[in-house]
C-alpha cells in the first residue's frame, strides 16, 4: 500500500513529556566600542516540537515505531495535535459539562445565577480574503462579547498538506457585527479564503522530523521508550 502524506499522529497512547518551541529568526549585531545594539528580523517563523511517550510493552510502541518509520526520515510529512491546547479557553468554548444541545445543534448552558443562555454553533470564519500579516479578521460571534478567544488559543487553517497551525496571542473581543481581529503567530503562510472556518477543538499543525535518525531503545522486561522531535513543515510537502 502506498504511503501518501501527510499521515496522522497516533493517539492510542498519550505524551507524558511535550516541548512545543517558538523558533523565528532574527540576528544581532552589537558595537564595540558604545555596545549598542540592532536587530535584524526576518520573516522566518516555526513551530518546533520534543515529544516523549511513557513506556510501553510491544503492542502499544509498534504502532508508534511504524509510524515513524512511514515518515522515512525528513521525507514524509504528519499532523499532530497541540498538547495540553486542544480547545480554546475563551466563553465561545462549548464543551462545559452543563451544556444542553438543542435540535437546532445550538447549545443551552446555565448561569451561576440558574438563567439560561443560549449560544448559538456558529463557525468561526476568516472575514475577507487576502490577508497576510500577522493579525486575522474573523467573524462568527456574538456581538460585542468578551473575551471570545483568549491569548494562548490555538488554531487550524486547512487540512492534509495545508495544514496550519496558529497561536493566538491577545485575548478577544468581538465588535457590534459579531467580528474581531486575531493577533497570532506564526505570520500567515498564505492568504486564507473568505469565510474558511478555523478549527478551534483539536487543532493539529503540520510537522516533519528533525532528523533521518529514529531510536527505538527497549529494556530488559521488553518495554519501550519513544521520543522524537520534529519541526513544522512550513512549505506543506
Amino acid at each position: 500500500m502506498t504511503i501518501t502524506y501527510p499521515i496522522d499522529f497516533p493517539t492510542d497512547v498519550g505524551l507524558t513529556d511535550a516541548v512545543l518551541r517558538i523558533r523565528t529568526s532574527n540576528a544581532r549585531s552589537q558595537s564595540p566600542f558604545t555596545l549598542s545594539e540592532q536587530i535584524y528580523s526576518w520573516a522566518g517563523q516555526r513551530w518546533e516540537i520534543e515529544a516523549q511517550l511513557p513506556r510501553m510493552k510491544r503492542a502499544e510502541a509498534e504502532i508508534y515505531h511504524c509510524f515513524l518509520a512511514k515518515l522515512k526520515g525528513r521525507q514524509g510529512t504528519f499532523t499532530m495535535y497541540v498538547p495540553s491546547g486542544k480547545s480554546p479557553r475563551g466563553v465561545y468554548e462549548q464543551t462545559s459539562t452543563d451544556n444542553l444541545l438543542t435540535e437546532a445543534g445550538d447549545y443551552l448552558r446555565t448561569e451561576s445565577n440558574n438563567n439560561i443562555v443560549i449560544e448559538f454553533g456558529s463557525s468561526i470564519v476568516v472575514k475577507g480574503g487576502s490577508q497576510t500579516g500577522n493579525t486575522l479578521v474573523v467573524d462568527g460571534f456574538g456581538a460585542n462579547q468578551t473575551n471570545v478567544l483568549r491569548c494562548g488559543d490555538f488554531f487550524q487553517l486547512g487540512t492534509g498538506s495545508n495544514t496550519r497551525l496558529y497561536k493566538i496571542l491577545n485575548d478577544v473581543n468581538s465588535d457590534a457585527a459579531g467580528s474581531a481581529t486575531l493577533d497570532i503567530f506564526p505570520n500567515l503562510r498564505s492568504s486564507p479564503d473568505d469565510n474558511e472556518a478555523l478549527i478551534l477543538d483539536n487543532p493539529k499543525g503540520l510537522f516533519r522530523l528533525a532528523t533521518n535518525e529514529v531510536d527505538m531503545p527497549s529494556d530488559f522486561i521488553n518495554t519501550f521508550t519513544v521520543s522524537f522531535t520534529a519541526v513544522e513543515a512550513i512549505d506543506g510537502t
